[in-house]
């Protein structure tokens, strides 16, 4: 960690340079090569199969598959279940908030059974003032002594595509193990990840992707009263739709095919999304969320 003062760090993808975008992709190449051992035995893993496609027009056309598959994965999580179990509302904290769309997810998804949200980032986006007028909303600028302070007043934690930007998110989960391991009272987390195949469809996205070793070492670091749930979001299909249609377009002439073939694109996307839920759990997955439930 670069900085000694910052407890999660978000950065820009961009002005590598071609001799930094090849250490960097060799970088990860190595990071991922031999990752697809779990080293923790409690890891339980399972395949998301989406309700959403009767309601696909919801979405926007033009999202990769990976951010369809997670908008989807938000809107089917049992979130009866985790009212039920943190005691009748949700108190939610999101690092790596952005605009705050995904805290407008979850509150569309139970209303009023979201009795707060906060939304930390390093910057101010200028989405926050579009929630205003929604006293639970609030945004805060995240510093080195705010995560523990949140955290103390929440029963659940998500991120959405944050982790692979934070500088060390190793330290990151530490700290919030040394605080889920004391509590004794029910506590959610859920986080979604790119997986090592987002490196041929991501290429110089964030700083990482993420393998079952490393997703390993993530949940190492709590104790027994977690559960640990990983969950396979897409696959090799889709995986496929995005090189050819969003990667390989781009890298060679500069175009996007969900701009120029839409309709195509979310024939074929839908087709692959159905097709990789025939699939075994860790076959390729497009994305990961993971889920740790504690004292539940």
């Amino acid at each position: 960690m670069k900085n000694a003062t910052t407890k999660y760090n978000l950065t820009a993808d961009n002005g590598l340079g071609l001799i930094g975008k090849v250490r960097w992709i060799l970088n990860n190449i190595l990071n991922n090569r031999g990752g697809d051992i779990s080293n923790d035995s409690r890891l339980i893993f399972s395949r998301y199969k989406t309700n959403q496609i009767p309601l696909w027009d919801e979405v926007s056309p033009f999202v990769s598959p990976a951010r369809r598959l997670c908008d989807f994965f938000w809107k089917d999580l049992n979130w009866n279940e985790f009212i039920s179990k943190l005691g009748g509302n949700i108190r939610a904290v999101e690092i790596g908030c952005g605009s705050g769309i995904y805290g407008d997810l979850i509150y569309k998804q139970i209303g009023d059974k979201l009795s707060r949200y906060v939304g930390i980032d390093i910057y101010e986006d200028k989405g926050w003032s579009a929630y205003k007028d929604l006293p639970q909303f609030q945004f805060k600028l995240g510093n080195a002594s705010s995560l523990d302070d949140e955290l103390r007043e929440m029963n659940f934690l998500f991120t959405q595509s944050a982790l692979e930007h934070f500088e060390d998110d190793y330290l990151f989960f530490k700290q919030v193990a040394s605080f889920v391991n004391q509590l004794n009272t029910p506590f959610v987390q859920v986080h979604l990840m790119p997986s090592k195949q987002c490196l041929t469809t991501f290429p110089w996205h964030g700083f990482r992707q993420y393998t079952l070793s490393s997703i390993s070492s993530i949940t190492q670091l709590f104790n027994d009263n977690t559960t640990c749930e990983l969950v396979s979001l897409g696959g090799v299909h889709c995986n496929s739709v995005h090189k050819k249609y969003i990667t390989i377009p781009q890298l060679l002439t500069r175009k996007d095919y969900r701009r120029t073939k839409t309709k195509e694109y979310n024939e074929v996307l839908k087709n692959a999304i159905l097709a990789d839920e025939m699939t075994s759990p860790n076959q390729g997955a497009a994305f990961y969320a993971l889920i740790l439930k504690t004292n539940f």
